[in-house]
């Protein structure tokens, strides 16, 4: 190509056009693109690309902080189950610090005026004895040497029922019960500290990885004639 053929550069196409409506005739645009569908392109470009656009990290930050939560809710569910193994279970009087009541006491019918009935349901059997532990403070409570009142009495149609009188009984306070199935004045556990005989608490009360507080077995001592109804499991 000679010199003299090569075209001159329009020094305007090469200036700052600026928006696309102000470009001059001799620019070209591309191939089936209008002049308005230019502009929207453009403007849609300064929007994801501005200096306020979020980035990356901020995008995905949701994404981090979900797996952030499961970690925490497994290191959870880890601790929860090593706790599980190392399940701290109810404890109760042994033989020597039990009452043992007979049959015609602990069963009775009637409750009379000046006393209160606690009965324990939900034995398997009548084999052994049903033991009751009934301690006034949180300062004693599961503390076997310490409980206010302990009684052992025999099962009849997996229900044991004693009369005691009404001011024997603190103003408030909790009852544990167990089955003492084979006689040994113990509540006997696995391998991993888990009771394997019947248990429980006044007010139903039933911890998790534990045996209740005292603020969640704690009850008032009833009226004379109520009866105290605690279910063994």
């Amino acid at each position: 190509m000679d010199e003299s053929e090569v075209p001159e550069i329009d020094e305007t196409a090469t200036s700052d056009v600026g928006h696309p409506s102000q470009l001059p005739e001799s620019v070209q645009l591309p191939t089936g693109m209008s002049l308005s569908e230019t502009s929207d392109l453009i403007e849609d470009s300064e929007i994801l690309e501005g200096p306020d656009s979020p980035s990356r990290w901020q995008e995905n930050h949701g994404t981090l902080l979900m797996g952030f939560v499961c970690v925490i809710l497994m290191l959870g569910s880890v601790f929860l189950a090593y706790r599980q193994n190392r399940f701290v279970p109810p404890r109760f009087p042994d033989g020597q610090f039990i009452e043992t009541v007979g049959e015609d006491d602990s069963l009775a019918d009637e409750v009379g005026e000046d006393t209160v009935a606690i009965e324990v349901t939900g034995a398997v059997n009548d084999s052994g004895k049903i033991a009751i532990a009934i301690f006034d403070a949180q300062t004693n409570f599961n503390q076997p040497a310490e409980a206010t009142l302990a009684y052992a009495g025999d099962v009849v149609e997996g229900v044991t029922r004693w009369r005691i009188p009404r001011e024997e009984l603190p103003s408030s306070f909790a009852v544990a019960a167990y089955h003492d199935e084979n006689m040994d004045s113990e509540l006997n556990r696995n391998r991993f500290g888990i009771p394997t005989e019947r248990y429980g608490f006044s007010s139903n009360a039933r911890g998790i990885v534990g045996p209740p507080s005292f603020g969640e077995a704690v009850i008032s001592r009833p009226k004379s004639g109520e009866t105290i109804v605690i279910t063994i499991r």
